[in-house]
């Protein structure tokens, strides 16, 4: 089912979630257990133990966050896992009778990367988030376009270093 709910002056669509077929992500934990260290996202491989099904998002996303250490050096942290989009609200049913429900908000993200910086007194000096729809798609450290634009600055600066000191 699917339809606009408003709470207050903000409204919101959502959709019943449905079993069915579900979106593929990566997923890690950024603060696993104590029994759950071999899923920590320090140890993230993309092999199948990071897999999981995302019953409730229709998004997976990739958080990327640039810290500076106290010694200057930095240091930068991925987290992969299913966007939150699930909302637990009351809703009214065809009789009237109010029932607990797990609603899907399809109005939280676009497609895509937004970058933030912070400010230099903060330790992390920038935060990505990105979001994508297809299975899996939470995978590299870098977009597939700019993987390809990085090697090829790379190799630029590279060519310009050794041409500059020859």
């Amino acid at each position: 089912m699917h339809g606009k709910i408003s709470h207050g002056s903000i409204e919101f669509e959502y959709n019943y979630f449905k079993p069915s077929s579900s979106l593929k992500c990566f997923h890690c934990l950024e603060r696993p257990k104590s029994t759950e260290k071999h899923l920590s996202c320090a140890y993230f491989d993309m092999s199948s133990k990071f897999h999981k099904e995302c019953t409730h998002s229709t998004f997976c996303m990739k958080r990327t966050a640039l810290y500076q250490l106290h010694n200057g050096s930095y240091v930068t942290i991925y987290v992969h896992k299913c966007a939150d989009q699930s909302h637990r609200t009351m809703v009214q049913d065809k009789n009237g009778d109010w029932n607990w429900a797990n609603l899907l908000r399809f109005d939280l993200y676009n497609e895509g990367c937004a970058r933030q910086h912070h400010s230099p007194s903060l330790l992390t000096t920038e935060t990505s988030h990105c979001f994508c729809g297809s299975d899996f798609c939470n995978r590299s450290s870098l977009p597939a376009s700019s993987n390809k634009s990085l090697v090829l600055v790379s190799a630029v600066i590279t060519f310009l270093a050794i041409f500059a000191y020859s």
